[in-house]
């Protein structure tokens, strides 16, 4: 069976993706309790604990949000 591609994430210290994770810098403007994230990016960073992630693509989410031990960087204007 096929990796999926979120475990051909290996572990790293920075991690760039085009969206961003499901809970961290994933807003709709005017929403803030609707989530728009990726569950299962969410999950592969749990499990690889980054340092950073930088993600884009939902420019309302811009920001910033640190869970412990992952800064999340939404780096959309």
């Amino acid at each position: 069976m096929p990796k999926s591609k979120f475990e051909l994430i290996t572990p790293c210290d920075i991690l760039i993706t085009h969206g961003p994770a499901y809970g961290f810098v994933d807003t709709v403007e005017n929403k803030r309790e609707t989530h728009l994230g990726c569950e299962l990016l969410t999950e592969r960073i749990e499990e690889i604990k980054p340092k950073i992630h930088v993600c884009g693509h939902i420019h309302s989410g811009h920001g910033y949000a640190f869970n412990g031990h992952t800064h999340f960087f939404n780096a959309s204007v």
